[in-house]
């Protein structure tokens, strides 16, 4: 398990190293392709809003579970939310980026890719 504290509480920053993870594959299952692939494709996504909300402490050697989704495709920019769940199936941490859409160089307007836009229903869900 990630670190955890002095009573045995993982540490808040484990959760952004299982969004990344999470993301990651999300990206590969919408695109077809691995998050090295479409950044080498010229397309980035860097994150300009981070926010988790921890509901219930997860403990040393308790598991994870991780289900994310793209809630919203803006013209620039796209919203990921995950949720975090221990084997009991508890919610026990919800986390949400907004991510702007640029080429590699951090700078350059690119087009959202027609895999994301077509990944978000008309009610935001997927």
């Amino acid at each position: 398990m990630e670190s955890v504290d002095a009573v045995g509480i993982v540490f808040f920053g484990a959760y952004w190293n299982w969004f990344e993870s999470t993301f990651e594959g999300l990206i590969a299952e919408l695109s077809g392709s691995s998050w090295r692939e479409v950044l080498a494709s010229g397309l980035a996504m860097p994150v300009v809003h981070a926010e988790v909300d921890y509901k219930h402490p997860l403990k040393l050697s308790e598991e994870v579970v991780v289900e994310m989704r793209l809630d919203k495709v803006g013209s620039r920019s796209v919203h990921f939310h995950a949720e975090f769940h221990n084997a009991s199936g508890e919610l026990v941490a919800e986390a949400r980026t907004v991510n702007v859409v640029v080429g590699t160089d951090g700078m350059s307007q690119v087009d959202i890719p027609l895999w994301l836009v077509g990944s978000v229903a008309e009610d935001g869900t997927r």
